[in-house]
């Protein structure tokens, strides 16, 4: 198992993962701790849940609404971070936030 680092302490599993075009997919996050958040806040992502490579992505959901953290991602050529969540992140993978 994976441990959190310090600037990512919240560990979420991929519940689903939404193709929404042809490189744009929403990650659907279950939280099994209690993660508040405000709308348009960003969220540090633990890259293949290390402590050397740590990106930046918005959450998508509505802070009360969704039962889900969904993060919505533009995968980047050569992207360190979105290649990783859009090609190899499976749903029940978890991530560090």
């Amino acid at each position: 198992m994976t441990m959190p680092t310090p600037l990512c302490p919240y560990r979420m599993q991929v519940h689903h993962i939404k193709q929404e075009t042809p490189d744009v997919w929403t990650l659907s996050l279950f939280c099994h701790d209690d993660y508040h958040y405000d709308a348009g806040q960003h969220a540090l992502i633990s890259i293949r849940n290390g402590a050397d490579t740590l990106r930046a992505y918005t959450i998508s959901s509505t802070p009360g609404v969704s039962p889900f953290i969904t993060l919505t991602v533009r995968r980047i050529s050569g992207g360190a971070g979105s290649e990783w969540l859009t090609r190899e992140v499976k749903r029940g993978d978890y991530l560090w936030l």
